[in-house]
């Protein structure tokens, strides 16, 4: 099967309506969303960027550090629930629509291979790495969305433009320089 455009609806593609199901984990809008698939024949749910389970074992220490602060064990990336601070009923409707599948197997994509088999296995699974969208009172909601929005704009998104700047426009300039001496 080919790819040729950008899924961006609960509604399944027609070519597998009826066998795999869809929902979109975020606003809509394109930014930072995400679909999770579900294939009925097997009660498999499937997540792709939306969790994460790197095996430290492959990084070096400062990766691993990262890794870890930025949350991708077994669980959704710091940046991916930094991204939805202000949307998180809308996450929360998208999470009631994945735990309504019943899903009998989990899978996630970036993983050395995790699946998870059982239905009782697969709902902890989704409760861990979704702990982030549990309600809370609402001025612990009103401070912790304060926070994390600091977070985004005084830690994130500098670190991501230094590092978009050196692995796009220095880095290249560099080997350039070097190569053309």
């Amino acid at each position: 099967m080919t790819f040729d455009k950008t899924l961006s609806a609960d509604t399944p593609e027609p070519k597998w309506a009826g066998q795999i199901e869809q929902c979109v984990f975020g606003t809509g809008n394109g930014w930072f969303d995400e679909i999770v698939f579900f294939h009925r024949a097997s009660g498999t749910v499937i997540f792709t960027d939306l969790i994460m389970d790197f095996d430290p074992a492959t990084f070096s220490s400062i990766a691993q550090a990262t890794t870890r602060w930025n949350q991708m064990y077994r669980h959704t990336p710091l940046g991916i629930q930094l991204a939805h601070t202000l949307n998180r009923s809308t996450l929360r409707n998208a999470l009631q629509t994945i735990r309504a599948w019943q899903p009998e197997r989990a899978i996630v994509a970036h993983s050395p291979w995790l699946c998870m088999e059982g239905k009782q296995q697969v709902a902890d699974f989704l409760d861990s790495a979704f702990d982030w969208l549990a309600p809370q009172p609402a001025i612990v909601e009103s401070v912790m969305t304060i926070v994390r929005l600091l977070i985004l704009f005084i830690i994130v998104l500098p670190i991501h433009v230094l590092i978009v700047l050196i692995a796009d426009i220095i880095t290249p300039k560099l080997i350039n320089w070097s190569g053309s001496k």
